[in-house]
């Protein structure tokens, strides 16, 4: 089941990310590392809206 679907992400995907990791540790940290990752570039972009306005 796993293998084939796997074969269909890799053949159809457009480039989504796919994560097979199942279990709630997992799902917690990548959730983690996607809030700073997003918390990162909005204050980046911020920060580069400001020193353009100035």
């Amino acid at each position: 089941m796993w293998t084939e679907a796997i074969k269909n992400f890799a053949e159809f995907g457009k480039g989504n990310v796919i994560f097979l990791d199942g279990s709630t540790e997992g799902m917690e940290k990548t959730m983690k590392q996607f809030q700073g990752l997003m918390l990162r570039q909005a204050g980046t972009s911020d920060d580069f809206n400001k020193s353009q306005n100035q």
